[in-house]
């Protein structure tokens, strides 16, 4: 994804569903998959309480294993979370970040336990030092974790592993606030106020060992399963490619999104609808169910599934019908014009015998143009000047012979839904 300031975008979920395999050991040399049990607590705070709390929780079986903190002018104000899920469908390490430094710290001190092919970490209690009662600062912490055999059924060893920083002007040291026994954190509760860290919690959870091979599934309710998908989506985070599991908000806030709005589908029916972010960043109004979205390619899905329903009618278009012999039986249209200027030399001539409505809106119709248009656009978006072109813009143009491969086509599918009512006409 890439970064887009002050535009609003919106995300469509048409469809969530998360199988999880778990089931009875099958040997002690087997390396079981380990799940969260949907039954979680909440430890209470180490250090002090505030009524600003953030919270990260990645979900679907993650587990947390350590935290790296950083300050700036004497304020803790980040934390990185790192976590670990291993389960059938994911073996993978990830860190979730919370950042009230205004991006001026990456981490300078670390607690990360290490893990070995049998026993995986995961912190289960926290303890931490402050300035003073009157400055509050997280100015020290103390985990413990405890280690999950995957070797045995349910065997999680407690507090074998501690591990402390604190700084110089560490003075108070809170009580430790742990995880009920045989649990561990799948969550970490931030407490803070506009400028600095002042306390932290633990969200836990039992973890479950299974067999990667069984086909018994945890018991998720329909409002865990959205939680979970919530707080953890993979973001593009740099120009490199790499990416970090974030929660939606986080995500928003990461590439300076508006809003985006999740809409969840089961069985034709709209199960599910949530709203994140705000309408515009100067009235700070909330997005709601009644606010416009521009749709952009988003419209691209439910317009090919449109022609594809039409095409079963006896009248609807011909998915087949080439823009050939649509500019034919309309040489004045746009598309005629099209199909007589964009084709010219003798490689390309013969190409809108093979471009059809079916690759069109598949984007293997050889057609560049993967954008047609962004809110800092302000030409005209008409289906002349995206297909014909204007001064600065060639138009929509071949890039390869129809057919001959996949690369997606803005332009092409624009183009698609216009020779697809040709089409109709034509059947018609």
């Amino acid at each position: 994804m890439r970064k887009t300031a002050l535009m609003t975008h919106s995300l469509h979920v048409l469809a969530l569903s998360v199988l999880i395999s778990v089931g009875p050991v099958a040997s002690a040399a087997t390396m079981h998959s380990i799940f969260a049990d949907t039954t979680v607590t909440e430890s209470d705070v180490a250090g002090s309480k505030s009524t600003q709390v953030t919270s990260r929780v990645p979900g679907n079986n993650a587990f947390l294993w350590g935290l790296t903190f950083d300050e700036t002018g004497d304020k803790p104000c980040f934390i990185k979370a790192h976590w670990w899920r291993f389960t059938p469908k994911a073996g993978e390490d990830f860190e979730t970040s919370f950042d009230i430094c205004n991006g001026k710290a990456d981490g300078d001190r670390a607690i990360v336990f290490h893990s070995n092919d049998v026993k995986l970490p995961a912190i289960d209690s926290v303890r931490v030092c402050q300035s003073s009662e009157k400055n509050p600062r997280v100015k020290g912490v103390t985990l413990t974790a405890a280690a999950i055999d995957r070797n045995y059924l349910v065997k999680v060893e407690p507090a074998l592993l501690t591990r402390t920083f604190k700084r110089t002007n560490c003075s108070t040291w809170s009580k430790v606030e742990a995880c009920p026994s045989g649990q561990a954190a799948i969550g970490l509760n931030i407490h803070h106020n506009d400028e600095e860290i002042i306390g932290l919690s633990l969200t836990c959870a039992k973890p479950i060992i299974g067999s990667p091979t069984s086909t018994t599934v945890p018991s998720l309710t329909d409002d865990e399963r959205y939680r979970n998908f919530e707080n953890d989506i993979l973001v593009q985070v740099d120009e490199n490619g790499r990416v970090q599991a974030l929660s939606i908000n986080q995500a928003i806030a990461r590439h300076e999104i508006n809003a985006v709005s999740v809409v969840m589908i089961r069985g034709g029916k709209i199960e599910r609808v949530r709203h994140y972010g705000v309408k515009s960043r100067k009235t700070e109004k909330d997005v709601d169910d009644n606010t416009l979205y521009q749709a952009g390619s988003m419209s691209k899905l439910p317009a090919a599934i449109a022609m594809l329903t039409a095409a079963r009618a006896t009248h609807g278009p011909r998915l087949a019908r080439s823009v050939r012999d649509s500019s034919i039986e309309f040489p004045d249209s746009v598309l005629g014009r099209w199909v007589d200027k964009q084709f010219k030399s003798e490689i390309e001539s013969g190409f809108p015998d093979d471009i059809t409505v079916s690759r069109l809106i598949s984007h293997s119709a050889g057609l560049d143009t993967h954008g047609i248009g962004t809110a800092r656009d302000d030409g005209p978006t008409q289906l002349d000047t995206i297909l014909l072109g204007r001064i600065g813009n060639p138009g929509v143009k071949a890039q390869a012979a129809p057919g001959t491969e996949w690369d997606y086509s803005g332009g092409g599918v624009h183009r698609g839904g216009s020779h697809a009512r040709g089409a109709h006409r034509a059947q018609g």
